[in-house]
């Protein structure tokens, strides 16, 4: 395959197939190879073997060791089970086994003292980044971002056609342990992707002892999402403020982001939201869209419930008798109301779109069922009444825009954008500027009037 889809390779010639822990089959060479798409494989080119089959087959293990000298172990017991034919391993024929957990690879026992993950697709294209990259804080540890070597080659390839490719990697001592350091990692990748509005996922992990010397590899198999050139949300270029960068919004809001993530999973709404700048269909795009801001609602909606002790079954009774009462409903129109009216929500087990918006944005049911310190005083425009009927519509009668409109398309894909935003950075009580994706050309503040241009 061309070198330009691969992203990790490694090879060797000293390998053996085992079956049941006693039958070895010899393994001429192997290589293994992570390509853009995500997948990873163990291909195999076997040596001829005699026929000799192997009776009641219980276990196989693949165990290799690289031209480096990195060791590893593989049980593929299960693959097997389910193919048995395409594992055939007694035939020459070379194989080609998918890895689909993470796999290691050990070079020795040594204690590594540094982790280094191999990210895609971030650009050090901002003026905070400079030419040797950039440090994050947080937990009174150090996470430093750097470049690779093939840094510029990789840019150029992503700018043309936004293969995913590896940019960067992230430093940090191992102070306390492997999977606690990997914990705080992810969670920084997933405000720096949110930050680039593009996913940011590590390849592959390498971990390093004091001489710096690699004494372990682990790859991690997954759905590599594409490259994407686009408007960054916290910092960009022109900088407005010098202390407006994307090291401080992490710093800041990483905090937040811990907090909210464990109350009103945060890192799920986010996945949606960024899902939708994949290239797609623009209906696709603003159901992704619309779930990730639902799924901010809704979360929070439990969690303000949950905290406040309250009982749905109750507040929807209220409700309704206020309902009738203002009207001054006579019976008949009650049961009309309770059969036939689509926008009456008495037995839905959730709440309205509008009445998650309350909860979200004042900490306000009803009159009776509020608490001000909830929320977090946002305001409603236009587009927050207007979304949740183009949503609707979409997806229970699969109607949307006109077609022949597309500057409506385009407009409401802004507004619900900008929607996301302002809600998910309030929750991270973020106070610097952010872009406008309404208009790419203004950066503003929430519950600030002040908006600066990129136009001199």
């Amino acid at each position: 395959m061309n070198e330009e889809y691969i992203l990790f390779s490694k090879k060797g010639n000293k390998a053996k197939i085992i079956y049941n822990d006693s039958f070895e089959i010899i393994i001429k060479s192997f290589k293994i190879e992570y390509y853009v798409s995500g997948k990873a494989y163990l291909i195999l080119d076997i040596k001829r073997q005699n026929s000799e089959n192997v009776q009641s087959i219980s276990k196989i293990e693949f165990k290799g060791e690289t031209d480096e000298g990195f060791v590893f172990e593989i049980d593929i017991t299960e693959d097997f089970n389910e193919n048995p034919f395409y594992l055939n391993f007694f035939c020459p024929v070379p194989k080609r086994i998918q890895l689909i957990k993470p796999f290691t690879l050990k070079s020795n026992k040594e204690q590594p003292k540094k982790l280094k993950q191999y990210f895609t697709n971030f650009l050090f294209d901002y003026n905070s980044t400079n030419t040797n990259g950039f440090l994050i804080k947080i937990e009174n540890k150090n996470f430093c971002f750097k470049k690779p070597i093939r840094y510029k080659e990789n840019k150029k390839i992503i700018e043309k056609t936004n293969i995913p490719k590896i940019t960067g990697y992230m430093e940090s001592e191992i102070v306390d342990d492997y999977d606690k350091q990997k914990n705080i990692s992810r969670n920084i990748f997933e405000l720096v992707s949110y930050s680039q509005r593009q996913f940011i996922q590590v390849v592959y992990d390498e971990l390093v002892n004091q001489k710096n010397e690699v004494v372990k590899i682990i790859i991690h198999p997954q759905v590599l999402r594409p490259a994407r050139a686009g408007f960054t949300v916290v910092e960009s270029n022109l900088l407005y403020e010098q202390d407006q960068t994307i090291i401080k919004f992490i710093e800041e809001t990483y905090v937040k982001y811990i907090e909210w993530k464990e109350k009103i999973k945060l890192d799920y709404s986010l996945t949606y939201y960024l899902l939708a700048f994949i290239p797609i269909q623009a209906e696709v795009e603003y159901i992704l869209l619309f779930t990730a801001v639902e799924s901010l609602l809704r979360h929070y909606e439990d969690y303000f419930i949950a905290e406040k002790n309250y009982n749905i079954q109750e507040i929807k009774q209220v409700q309704f008798r206020e309902k009738i009462k203002n009207k001054d409903l006579k019976l008949k129109d009650v049961e009309i109301d309770i059969l036939v009216n689509p926008e009456n929500k008495f037995f839905y087990p959730n709440f309205s779109f509008d009445e998650s918006l309350n909860i979200l944005y004042n900490g306000k049911i009803t009159h009776t069922y509020k608490d001000n310190s909830f929320g977090f005083k946002l305001k409603r425009d236009n587009f927050d009444c207007k979304a949740p009927s183009i949503r609707n519509n979409l997806i229970h009668k699969g109607e949307f825009h006109d077609y022949n409109n597309l500057d409506e398309i385009s407009e409401d894909t802004k507004n619900i954008i900008y929607m996301f935003d302002k809600i998910f950075l309030s929750i991270l009580n973020y106070k610097g500027y952010f872009r406008d994706y309404r208009d790419i050309e203004k950066w503003i503040k929430l519950g600030n009037k002040n908006i600066k241009n990129n136009k001199n």
